[in-house]
């Protein structure tokens, strides 16, 4: 195993930020908006060709703009680093609109994202949530508030909710009625399944709904 001392990168640390730092702001911070993880080397020579495709574009435009100027290098890093920032969070608004998510569903019925949760849940409205537990007699009905995702120790939150028993659908505990200010959180490894209703003009529905429609809007 190769062991690397923080005192031997100093010297190339300028080496460093020119060939990774934007590219990995990009990455990172894309990663931390949607909930992803990558391998280490998958990360570095990403981290590469974007930082190049950056530098390239600029290049490219101080080519025509400002061409008679020179830039310092400091100045560059900070233009770099910010549009690496920023490029991650186009990106990530960019899978959320409905024509990108509308043509991989007319493709194959693809999703752009990896996680489930981020294609049924609407978090532009009230989506609602009906939780059944696995091995119980109960299940929560309530809006969604929130969620953590670590693989199986993944947990999400209910607001707005009350506690039902299955077998008669009667509400065993409802904190609003108790003028109870209140949130539920659930371990998703213990949930049987989840039904979830959504608003009439949810624009999450209507993409559900595309097959059913025809494929028309």
């Amino acid at each position: 195993m190769i062991e690397i001392n923080i005192i031997d990168l100093i010297p190339i640390i300028s080496d460093l930020i020119n060939l990774f730092l934007s590219g990995f702001i990009f990455i990172y911070t894309y990663n931390w908006f949607n909930n992803k993880k990558a391998d280490i080397s998958i990360l570095t020579i990403w981290s590469l060709f974007i930082s190049m495709l950056i530098k390239s574009f600029y290049s490219t435009v101080h080519i025509f703009i400002l061409s008679h100027i020179q830039i310092p290098d400091s100045i560059k890093i900070i233009i770099f680093s910010l549009t690496g920032f920023l490029l991650a969070v186009l990106f990530t608004q960019l899978k959320k609109t409905r024509i990108l998510n509308r043509i991989l569903y007319k493709i194959n019925n693809k999703s752009i994202n990896d996680d489930i949760f981020d294609d049924i849940i609407d978090y532009d409205k009230k989506t609602m949530m009906k939780i059944y537990i696995k091995s119980s007699d109960i299940y929560y009905i309530g809006r969604f508030s929130l969620r953590e995702e670590n693989g199986i120790h993944s947990w999400i939150s209910l607001v707005e909710y009350y506690c039902v028993d299955r077998k008669n659908n009667n509400k065993i505990f409802d904190p609003e009625a108790d003028g109870l200010c209140s949130s539920v959180v659930i371990n998703l490894s213990e949930v049987e399944r989840i039904e979830i209703i959504y608003e009439k003009d949810s624009n999450v529905w209507e993409r559900a709904n595309w097959k059913k429609n025809g494929n028309s809007n």
